[in-house]
């Protein structure tokens, strides 16, 4: 029994490795495809790693004791043995488990490869998102009409001109014809205007008197 749990654990740890090396590159590649631009969110992805490689020192931790109670009675085959160890013991095997070169080389390795390839990852989508802003960018201000790079149906938007008119209209190729200045100002006489008459307004008729005639007396 205790041999096929020495198996067992052993068989487990391998299932833990090549788990956290699938792990691994399914973050790397969720990395590229979600452009994600930042180092930190690929390491929290990564965290879970971390619970295969506690499950990893476990089995080993449990392996290892399988051995030594072996080779104290390699005629003990049950094991429930396993469950008479204390807490202490177990824990202080945890631990010189834990710094064994049997396990933490494999996953420093592991997360130091995700660390760097995720942040060459990052640099790359950190550059083509900008590249993608600036294009945007090129591409609105092409749309413009006002701009002189744009290329939309109606051309060019039209320049200001500030200087003299073309003497033909109809083809502004030909050479611009501008009149020599005048030496002095023009001065243009001004016709004299008659002398204004006073207007004089209609006197109103006297108002009837309506008050009555006095009686004639006969004499």
């Amino acid at each position: 029994m205790l041999k096929d749990w020495i198996l067992r654990s052993s068989s487990q740890r391998s299932i833990c490795k090549v788990i956290s090396v699938a792990g691994g590159i399914a973050i790397l590649a969720f990395a590229t495809t979600g452009k994600i631009t930042a180092v930190s969110p690929v390491l929290w992805i990564a965290s879970p790693l971390v619970l295969l490689w506690l499950l990893d020192i476990g089995l080993a931790s449990g392996q290892r004791h399988c051995a030594e109670l072996l080779k104290k009675n390699p005629a003990k085959e049950d094991a429930s043995v396993l469950l008479w160890e204390g807490g202490d013991a177990s824990l202080g095997r945890f631990c010189r488990e834990l710094i064994s070169l049997s396990i933490w080389p494999f996953y420093l390795i592991l997360f130091a490869l995700i660390y760097f390839g995720g942040k060459e990852i990052t640099k790359t989508n950190q550059e083509a998102a900008a590249q993608a802003e600036k294009k945007a960018a090129t591409a609105t201000a092409a749309m413009s009409p006002y701009s002189p790079q744009s290329s939309m149906p109606f051309g060019q938007a039209r320049q200001p001109n500030n200087g003299p008119m073309p003497f033909n209209r109809t083809n502004p190729a030909l050479p611009r014809f501008t009149p020599a200045p005048f030496p002095t100002p023009p001065r243009f006489t001004m016709p004299s205007r008659p002398p204004a008459t006073p207007v004089r307004f209609a006197t109103p008729p006297p108002a009837p008197n309506n008050s009555p005639a006095p009686a004639v007396k006969n004499p």
